[in-house]
């Protein structure tokens, strides 16, 4: 599992259009999650999750994330989205 700092940065740092359409969904236990701008793209195009707001202990900034069980992954993959690749870190990347 990635840190917060990592996937906060990750998530800050998209410059490029392209890189603004892509979700990042991250194993956390049980769970998929997706932190801001990923969240916000699965609330807009996925689907209607409820968002959670958190401030995490040592950080100054609140983030807003989503989550979903991993056997959820192909109910909640939008048809026109391509999985770009799997790893460690980030367990899937949809390109929207």
């Amino acid at each position: 599992m990635s840190n917060i700092r990592e996937i906060l940065s990750s998530e800050h740092s998209r410059t490029e259009m392209s890189s603004c359409r892509v979700i990042h969904l991250y194993l956390e236990g049980s769970f998929l999650r997706a932190y801001d701008w990923s969240a916000w793209l699965c609330c807009r195009i996925v689907h209607p999750f409820k968002v959670t707001n958190r401030l995490f202990k040592g950080m100054d900034v609140a983030t807003t994330l989503i989550g979903f069980p991993p056997s959820s992954l192909d109910k909640f993959k939008p048809a026109d989205a391509e999985l770009k690749s799997i790893d460690v870190k980030i367990i899937a990347k949809y390109t929207i």
